[in-house]
């Protein structure tokens, strides 16, 4: 999906916006998965995000557990390896979907929780008056970066400016206003989630960094990665390699 058509219409019923605002509908519909690209995301950007992530991760855990914030369920901060547990771990309808799924198209399964480190970061706007104050808590400024939150959050910014134009083409797409999910979308608890996953400690063939899982949120988005290893499964079943 090319979002440039979208961002430089000219009208909401152009027949060229109005065909693309289809196929993202279609696309989440049958596969729940699209792939875009945005015209005011760089390279350059990526790359900087990237970069911070990995000098980041490559620090001595005892550094990065001070960014941790366990009295606020780890939803600002660093978040430690073997903490994040995949649902499927448990949750007998998960795992009953694991068995059935075929052979060709089946998950590994987890044993246990992730290895891998995550770190949030909040983006947008916040509300002025919450009553879940955890979820929008001050975020967490690792001292090593003072690059940080420029970095971050331009990043972070540029990632909810391609969602929220998503969003929209979606509404379009389902016959719904044009600001149905966006406006909805205002002052959310978005986050940037970055995962770190150490090679050095963890590198046995069959490691499962993040095990089979499905998002709680309305729209997950991904940037371009440096490394293989990352599968989603369409609705219809089917394990594709991102």
């Amino acid at each position: 999906i090319d979002l440039a058509k979208w961002l430089n219409r000219s009208s909401d019923d152009d027949a060229e916006v109005q065909a693309l605002a289809q196929q993202v509908a279609d696309c989440f519909a049958k596969t729940g998965v699209l792939i875009v690209r945005d015209p005011r995301v760089s390279e350059e950007d990526n790359n900087a995000f990237v970069d911070l992530m990995e000098e980041y991760y490559d620090q001595p855990d005892e550094i990065k557990l001070k960014d941790a914030r366990p009295h606020l369920h780890y939803q600002v901060g660093a978040t430690p390896e073997f903490t994040e547990e995949p649902r499927c771990n448990f949750d007998p309808t998960c795992q009953k979907l694991l068995d059935e799924q075929p052979a060709e198209h089946k998950a590994h399964r987890s044993k246990g929780p992730d290895p891998k480190w995550r770190f949030f970061w909040r983006i947008g706007e916040r509300p002025t008056v919450t009553e879940f104050p955890e979820m929008n808590a001050e975020s967490v400024l690792p001292a090593a970066f003072p690059q940080w939150r420029e970095v971050m959050d331009r990043w972070g910014t540029k990632m909810l400016g391609a969602i929220d134009e998503v969003a929209r083409l979606a509404a379009l797409g389902l016959g719904l206003p044009r600001d149905t999910f966006a406006d909805k979308m205002k002052n959310g608890p978005h986050l940037l989630a970055p995962t770190g996953s150490n090679l050095n400690k963890f590198s046995d063939i069959d490691t499962i960094f993040a095990g089979f899982h499905t998002d709680l949120n309305f729209l997950t988005i991904h940037g371009k990665s440096r490394y293989p290893g990352l599968f989603i499964w369409l609705r219809d079943g089917r394990k594709v390699y991102v």
